[in-house]
């Protein structure tokens, strides 16, 4: 039985087929209608390969013409300080990853990379939108 048979409402959405990576941003399969929910979990398969990392990174939008990255916030000194939030991993294997987002928002959109070698490497990914 496939992983996708489990999700017959419409939520589970197939973003990125195995295939070699790239060291550039790839963007994966753009999810739309993601209004009504405010949590996705990503469902990553990496096969490490040659490469030495994979990093992803997570974009919404309202109209699916403007992105905004997913930020990360810090504070040091009294100075707030804001960046990307690049997921980074090492290692071969199943990762899960839970991001929460914005229902205003009615698109999402994950791209992938990989750095070092592309030999032998690949990724598959999926996205089950939910509410927490």
């Amino acid at each position: 039985m496939s992983v996708e048979s489990h999700y017959t409402d419409g939520k589970f959405r197939s973003i990125r087929t195995t295939k070699i990576l790239t060291d550039a941003y790839v963007a994966g399969t753009v999810v739309e209608n993601t209004g009504k929910f405010n949590h996705a979990s990503l469902l990553v398969a990496f096969t490490i390969g040659s490469a030495t990392s994979l990093e992803l990174i997570v974009e919404v939008s309202r109209d699916g013409t403007t992105y905004y990255k997913q930020q990360v916030e810090g504070v040091s000194g009294g100075e707030t300080t804001f960046q990307n939030n690049n997921y980074h991993t090492i290692q071969t294997g199943n990762k899960i990853l839970s991001v929460d987002i914005d229902p205003w928002f009615n698109y999402i959109k994950v791209s992938f990379k990989m750095t070092g070698d592309a030999t032998n490497s690949d990724c598959l990914a999926y996205m089950i939108l939910n509410n927490k």
